[in-house]
């Protein structure tokens, strides 16, 4: 299990990438591994003859709501007669189903606390190896190196886009300066991936607890590391992640958490200034004075408005508009919802010539109708309240313990929480990396819950005998009574 769990680890940044496309939906190889779910069930329950656990949580009952409003939205256009948008409910929901069938699959596996430490291992691994590709890809863009640039290969980011055979990642320039992208299409999802590191990488030091990794160096390492990667990205979701997670740090950890704050966000303002030093010697452009300038024209409006001031590129326009038009189609069927796939198929889509809103919520709302959006954000929230008062149980009786439990529990809320606030500025509701987190945030939180004694799963089995006791006993049969294989 700790094997396919780190190949999903890996999987997770090769999101643009294809193993097969279909139509304009592109499988990826982290989708790719989700029938591996069928190998680790039959395994588990028949091979080794094991029970599976039904996690009885609030937070499990949610996410059956959320799969409950996706159907009942796609029931509802099949009885609207249009065949298009029928269509296209069916082959969206149809995907949300495998994603949803995979990670319910893979909360009835008890998987254990060590497993998913060694797995997020390799995670780190993999995310200090991103965060240099980051950094690499800045020379190389100026000097036109191999790998400067990586064509999207995956046929669901090329929609919108007819007429053209290659899409590259989409990287801003200022002057001579490209924001870093690493191996993501675009700035922010680098943005995005690099602050859920580093916050399950700080937690542990503000928190006084042992951490995932274990050798101190390349721990230290790999947070400058990717603060650095995450400032080059210029993305404001990195500011208002990172400006989140130091927050509920403060209000989780007050003792002595400012001191260790000071400490950490002092040297990396060192290593941020520095780098921008030598980024405006390079190229010509100093990415802090981008930030202020994109940040004051935030603040007055100016960036709103599109008015004089505003930073070229600035996307908070796009997000507004994305809002406003998903309430338009949410008018048009505020109940149940245009359907699962269906925003640009509505009316308010087909108006604006508008693909999709780059937000969970906006598509949600739109799509799935006031039942969904309720349905997400209880979902959402109470996910987020219940594995907050998990840690802060554990907090209260296991503090400071060498356990991978103790590893696991203070990291897992905030990761969710930076989950709902990227939900505002990304669209990744279906979404295999959404599916995943889930799969490893609610997995985790049962391991957690069963070294606090806290159980709340419903065993069934599916054989009465392994098929592993029933083969050994077949073979001392057959040895016993001289019975030739």
């Amino acid at each position: 299990m700790t094997i396919y769990l780190s190949l999903m680890f890996v999987s997770a940044v090769l999101g643009f990438f294809h193993i097969v496309a279909i139509g304009t939906f592109g499988l990826t190889p982290l989708e790719a591994l989700f029938p591996g779910v069928v190998i680790a069930l039959f395994y588990h329950a028949v091979w080794k003859g094991l029970p599976l656990r039904i996690p009885t949580r609030f937070n499990v009952m949610a996410m059956v709501a959320v799969l409950a409003s996706v159907l009942a939205s796609t029931l509802y256009v099949a009885f609207q007669g249009d065949y298009e948008m029928l269509s296209q409910s069916l082959k969206t929901s149809l995907h949300f189903v495998y994603q949803w069938v995979f990670a319910f699959g893979m909360l009835l596996i008890p998987i254990g606390a060590t497993q998913w430490v060694k797995a997020l291992r390799v995670h780190f691994v993999v995310s200090f190896l991103v965060m240099l590709f980051a950094l690499y890809q800045l020379p190389a863009r100026a000097l036109d190196l191999p790998l400067a640039w990586i064509d999207i290969t995956n046929a669901s980011f090329q929609r919108g886009q007819d007429g053209i055979d290659e899409v590259s990642q989409l990287a801003l320039k200022f002057k001579d300066f490209y924001r870093a992208t690493s191996i993501f299409p675009e700035p922010s999802a680098l943005a995005g991936y690099g602050a859920a590191s580093l916050a399950m990488l700080i937690v542990p030091i503000f928190r006084g607890a042992p951490g995932v990794i274990k050798q101190r160096w390349f721990h230290l390492l790999s947070i400058y590391a990717t603060i650095v990667a995450v400032f080059l990205a210029f993305s404001m979701t990195a500011v208002i992640l990172v400006s989140a997670t130091v927050a509920l740090i403060v209000i989780l950890y007050p003792k002595g958490s400012i001191k260790r704050l000071a400490l950490v966000a002092g040297v990396g303002l060192v290593m941020v200034v520095g780098v921008d030093r030598v980024v405006e010697n390079s190229y010509n452009v100093s990415v802090l004075e981008l930030f202020a300038k994109r940040l004051t024209s935030l603040v007055s409006g100016a960036a709103v408005a599109d008015e004089t001031g505003a930073v070229y590129g600035e996307s908070v326009t796009q997000r507004v508009s994305d809002y406003q038009v998903a309430v338009e189609a949410f008018e048009d069927s505020p109940i149940l919802g245009v359907g699962p796939g269906n925003f640009s198929l509505s009316k308010a889509g087909k108006y604006h010539n508008q693909e999709f809103p780059a937000s969970v919520w906006g598509s949600v709302l739109s799509e799935l109708g006031i039942i969904g959006f309720i349905c997400l954000v209880v979902f959402m929230f109470g996910t987020y309240f219940s594995l907050q008062a998990d840690e802060r149980r554990w907090t209260r009786g296991h503090l400071g313990e060498d356990s991978d439990e103790e590893r696991l529990s203070a990291i897992l809320p905030f990761r969710w929480l930076l989950i709902i606030l990227a939900a505002f500025t990304s669209n990744f509701f279906v979404s295999s990396i959404l599916w995943f987190d889930v799969v490893f945030l609610f997995s985790a939180q049962s391991a957690v819950r069963r070294a606090m004694g806290m159980d709340d799963s419903r065993e069934f089995f599916l054989v009465q005998r392994s098929w592993q006791s029933r083969l050994a006993k077949s073979r001392q049969y057959m040895e016993h009574n001289g019975i030739s294989h």
